[in-house]
């Protein structure tokens, strides 16, 4: 009968019918929400695909997560995270960002507003798969933007996914702001013997008035210890036509092969030069 989406498919669809994009008659019309935690199918009665997570999914390493497909609605639950309240309810401050130092790309940000106090809130990822590894790194970027009082921030591990038996991996009470930066964590030796855990990044206090924000980005965990740089760029600023050569200097402690270097949404009048 009209009315019902299947009939018609977005792309037959008369203009602003108001199809839903998510219209399917077989499972093979939906389209992969690309998370391999969920079985993506279609609901026969209402004719729409839909996402469903699966119970316990563990993503293999190396995990990655660019947040660069962050959006709103959805934001980070979209990308299979969770929003895990100790205390206080904090979904409403987790949201993807773009303005910043973390930016032009998105990146996942705790903001004050709205006002929760006291507060507790550990942003978690997917499960991730341990069975077989010696040696794990989380590595991301953060920065921590303060505003009065104490707030304390940090990353935990968990084997339960509730965090209730959560082991810390970096912990601090913050009185001042934490410049954007990349930081590097191994994973407890109590979390490698474990069949998968989840990565928790946690915020909490008095209320979240103690704070501008706190964001996250680029979330690297991957098998090995992370290369550790000598010698890092910062921050620089150039006169038109004016050119300048830099030195980046790193070192790996796994000691496998050759390090290399790439660069990221580097504008195009950034080159690498050779290694040496």
């Amino acid at each position: 009968p009209l009315g019902i989406c299947r009939n018609l498919t977005p792309d037959l669809a008369p203009p602003n019918a108001g199809i839903a994009e998510t219209c399917c008659m077989k499972d093979d019309d939906c389209a992969s929400d690309g998370n391999p935690c969920t079985t993506d199918s279609c609901d026969t009665e209402s004719g729409l695909c839909q996402y469903v997570p699966l119970e316990k999914c563990y993503l293999d390493l190396p995990y990655l997560q660019p947040f660069s497909t962050c959006v709103e609605p959805g934001g980070v639950e979209a990308l299979g995270f969770d929003i895990v309240d100790d205390y206080g309810s904090t979904a409403a401050n987790w949201k993807c960002s773009a303005s910043g130092s973390l930016g032009p790309d998105t990146y996942a940000r705790f903001a004050w507003n709205p006002e929760v106090g006291p507060f507790g809130t550990f942003l978690t990822t997917p499960w991730l798969a341990m069975a077989g590894q010696t040696n794990v790194t989380v590595q991301f970027d953060r920065e921590y933007l303060h505003y009065e009082g104490i707030v304390n921030i940090g990353l935990f591990a968990t084997a339960d996914g509730t965090f209730n038996d959560a082991v810390p991996m970096w912990v601090t009470s913050v009185e001042e702001d934490l410049p954007a930066g990349t930081v590097s964590y191994p994973v407890p030796a109590s979390m490698l013997a474990q069949e998968g855990i989840r990565l928790g990044f946690y915020a909490g206090g008095g209320s979240t008035w103690h704070l501008d924000s706190f964001s996250i980005d680029g979330i690297r965990v991957c098998p090995g210890y992370a290369p550790i740089y000598v010698e890092q760029v910062k921050k620089q600023t150039l006169t038109w036509a004016e050119s300048r050569t830099l030195k980046v200097k790193a070192t790996d402690a796994d000691g496998a092969g050759s390090l290399t270097f790439s660069l990221v949404e580097a504008p195009a009048f950034v080159k690498l030069g050779p290694l040496s």
